[in-house]
C-alpha cells in the first residue's frame, strides 16, 4: 500500500490530468478514509500516513473536483488535528524513554505535521474548505507554525505560508494576521528558512501582503523590506522563481515614498543592478522598474 501511495504521489505531482484521472477512480476518498482512521488504526505506520498525506496534497494541488471530493469525505478535521501536533518536547515528560526512541518520535511527528500542512495548503484554495479551516482557528494554527519555522519541516513551513496566503482571499484575514505581528514573523522566517520550496512560499506570502497598500509602511517598519532585499544579494544561493518574487516585492515598495527612501538608505540600487544582469526576463523587468523608481 505504501508503494502504491508513493506511485500515485509521484504521478500526480503538478499534473492536473493525472490528478483528475486518479480522483475519478476513487483514490481521494480512499486516502481520506485511510487518514481519518489513522488515529485508531494501529496497523497504519507513520511512514504510510506521511505518504498518504503527501499523496492527498498532490491529488488536490490543482484539481478542483478532487478538492470537492476531499471536502465531501470530511478530511479537514483530521488533517487539522495532525497539523496541530506539537513538534517540541514530544515524550519529554517521560524519564524512561530512550533518547533515540524520543528523537525518532519527534521526527515522525515533524513529518506528519508537514504532510498535513501540505494537504491544508492545497485544500485552502477552495472557498468552502478555506472557510472550514478558518472556523477551526486555522489562521492561529498556521501562524504558530510559521512563528516557529525553524522547528518544523520545510513542508510544514511551505504549507503554513501557503495557507495564510490563501486565507487572504477571505475578507479580514490579512488584517488579523497583521494584528498578530505577522509582518515580523514573515521577516524572521525569510531569514531562517533556506529550503527552496519553503522560502518561495514565504516570499509569495510577502508579495501578497505587499499588494495591500495600507500594510506597506508597517512591513517596512518590521524589517520585511530589508530582509527581502538581503535575499536579492544571494543570487547564487536562491532559485530563480524565488528571486522573481523577491524582485517583484522590491519593485512594489519602490513605488512608495517611504519604500523608496528606505531602499535608497539600504543601497538597493547596487543590488538591483547586479540582479539585472541575470538572464531571467521577469527578474530583469522588475529590477529595471525598481531602479527607475529609485532614480
Amino acid at each position: 500500500l505504501k508503494e502504491l501511495l508513493a506511485a500515485m504521489r509521484n504521478m500526480s505531482a503538478n499534473f492536473l490530468g493525472m490528478q483528475d484521472q486518479l480522483g475519478a477512480s476513487g483514490a481521494v476518498e480512499s486516502i481520506v478514509m485511510l487518514v481519518n482512521s489513522s488515529e485508531k488504526a494501529a496497523w497504519i505506520p507513520h511512514d504510510m500516513l506521511v505518504e498518504a498525506l503527501h499523496c492527498l496534497a498532490n491529488l488536490t494541488q490543482l484539481s478542483e473536483p478532487n478538492r470537492n471530493r476531499a471536502i465531501a469525505a470530511s478530511c479537514i478535521r483530521q488533517n487539522m488535528i495532525l497539523a496541530a501536533q506539537p513538534v517540541e518536547g514530544v515524550l519529554s515528560g517521560s524519564k524512561f524513554i530512550d533518547k533515540k526512541i524520543q528523537l525518532a518520535q519527534v521526527h515522525q511527528v515533524v513529518a506528519i505535521v508537514g504532510g498535513a500542512c501540505s494537504v491544508l495548503h492545497s485544500l485552502s484554495t477552495n472557498p468552502e474548505a478555506r472557510q472550514k479551516i478558518l472556523e477551526r482557528d486555522g489562521l492561529k494554527l498556521m501562524f504558530g507554525i510559521l512563528a516557529t519555522a525553524n522547528t518544523h519541516s520545510p513542508d510544514a513551513v511551505a504549507g503554513a505560508a501557503g495557507c495564510i496566503q490563501n486565507f487572504g482571499r477571505t475578507r479580514g484575514q490579512f488584517a488579523l494576521f497583521a494584528k498578530m505581528n505577522g509582518f515580523r514573523i514573515v521577516a524572521k522566517a525569510s531569514t531562517e528558512i533556506r529550503q527552496d520550496a519553503a522560502l518561495y512560499q514565504i516570499i509569495c506570502l510577502i508579495a501578497a501582503l505587499a499588494e495591500v497598500e495600507e500594510y506597506r509602511d508597517s512591513m517596512i517598519d518590521e524589517g520585511v523590506l530589508r530582509c527581502t532585499l538581503k535575499l536579492l544579494e544571494q543570487l547564487d544561493d536562491i532559485i530563480e522563481p524565488t528571486l522573481e518574487m523577491v524582485a517583484l516585492v522590491i519593485s512594489i515598495f519602490a513605488a512608495e515614498v517611504k519604500g523608496k527612501l528606505h531602499l535608497q538608505r539600504l543601497g538597493a540600487a547596487a543590488v538591483l543592478e547586479e540582479a539585472f544582469l541575470m538572464q531571467n526576463q521577469d527578474i530583469k523587468r522588475c529590477c529595471k522598474m525598481a531602479l527607475n523608481r529609485l532614480a
